[in-house]
């Protein structure tokens, strides 16, 4: 089966990112100093995080491009340059501007999905941070939309249609967010939290993509769920990929999960059957309406995001890193 090509922006990402990685011989840590000195360096950590910025942007607004059927190699390269190298490389490109060292912006950050091993009090700062950002976007919204409210109240009658269309925008909006009870600030800290996951060609190609219960429909529709504050449904989702992915990629047998946890073969070390056992219970709780379980402090939107993004983040590890060929017993 021949594939399809990688979109110009991978290929883009894949060249320049290759030749970075050759020049400094697979060592980023060295790439900060040496950028002082190399004009050649600079001008190549400038092509990267080019082609990096343009990915991220394409990740959110096209996503179709990235989350199924994606060439491993790309994965592989992408999570190397998130972990390792977009610091530096951030650090290099800044000093064609400013002549000296780092600039403080969101492409230099570490990543901003924890992986499952990442400790409480950095998803905490994370958290807060993301939290501060979101209210700062969602006091903007509020702001523009108070403001058209303003204009159309200091000129009444100098365009019916526009004030009338203003003042049903504004109206809408108060039902959306007073009545119906949305939390925009929430929306844009969990979108931000929620890790982006590709799903592999090897991993799409036998669940397909267009089917109702297809493996890249479940992951959007629990990624969805986590974004727009729906936590308890984005576990259910999370579960049934979970058994999914044990059975098709991981060689689990049994009739229930706990049976195809224990017997999965090749699960990547940060992923080892305890944190998949910690998501199945979770679940369980859910399901059998366990509810001494749900303490104020386990349900805090802290906590619960916390345990959420966390689940979700071994999620992500298991289908990127899902083996090529698994072996049947």
């Amino acid at each position: 089966m021949v594939e399809p090509p990688d979109s110009p922006e991978v290929q883009g990402f894949m060249v320049a990112f290759q030749r970075l990685r050759n020049l400094v011989d697979s060592t980023p840590e060295v790439i900060a100093k040496e950028a002082l000195d190399n004009r050649r360096l600079r001008d190549l950590c400038l092509d990267v995080r080019f082609c990096a910025i343009t990915l991220k942007e394409k990740e959110r607004s096209r996503r179709e491009l990235f989350v199924s059927s994606t060439n491993p190699a790309f994965i592989a390269a992408w999570r190397d340059y998130e972990l390792n190298y977009s610091g530096p490389v951030g650090e290099a490109a800044s000093i064609l501007f400013t002549g000296e060292g780092f600039w403080d912006d969101t492409e230099t950050a570490a990543p901003s999905v924890p992986s499952p091993a990442m400790p409480e009090q950095s998803f905490e700062t994370r958290w807060k941070e993301t939290a501060d950002a979101a209210l700062r976007n969602a006091n903007q919204v509020n702001g523009a939309i108070e403001e058209a409210r303003i204009a159309i109240d200091a000129f009444p009658g100098d365009s019916r249609d526009y004030e009338n269309s203003i003042q049903d925008g504004i109206a809408a909006w108060n039902c959306l967010a007073d009545e119906v009870g949305f939390d925009l600030a929430g929306v844009f800290r969990r979108r931000d939290l929620t890790p982006f996951i590709m799903i592999p060609r090897h991993v799409s190609r036998p669940h397909g993509t267009a089917e109702p219960l297809s493996l890249l429909t479940l992951l959007q529709q629990a990624q969805e769920a986590v974004i727009y504050g729906v936590p308890f449904a984005a576990i259910a989702l999370m579960r049934a990929i979970l058994e999914v992915l044990l059975k098709e990629n991981y060689c689990g047998t049994g009739t229930e999960l706990s049976e195809l946890i224990n017997t999965a073969r090749a699960l990547p070390q940060t992923v080892p059957p305890a944190r998949l056992h910690s998501l199945r219970k979770l679940a369980n709780n859910i399901l059998h309406f366990n509810k001494p379980y749900f303490t104020s402090e386990r349900t805090s939107d802290l906590a619960i995001e916390r345990e959420i993004i966390s689940h979700l983040s071994s999620l992500q590890t298991l289908i990127e890193q899902a083996p090529q060929a698994p072996t049947r017993r």
